[in-house]
C-alpha cells in the first residue's frame, strides 16, 4: 500500500494510482485501498 491518507479523494497532491484495473467489471483498486 502507498502512504496516502485514507480516503484520499480530496488530496491536492500525491494522488493515489491504480494498482489493479478491471473496467470490464466496473472497478479499479487504488494504492490506498479504495475501490
Amino acid at each position: 500500500m502507498c502512504s496516502h491518507p485514507f480516503p484520499s479523494a480530496t488530496a491536492d497532491h500525491g494522488l493515489p494510482h491504480v494498482v489493479a484495473a478491471h473496467p470490464e467489471q466496473g472497478w479499479s483498486l487504488l494504492c490506498d485501498g479504495a475501490i
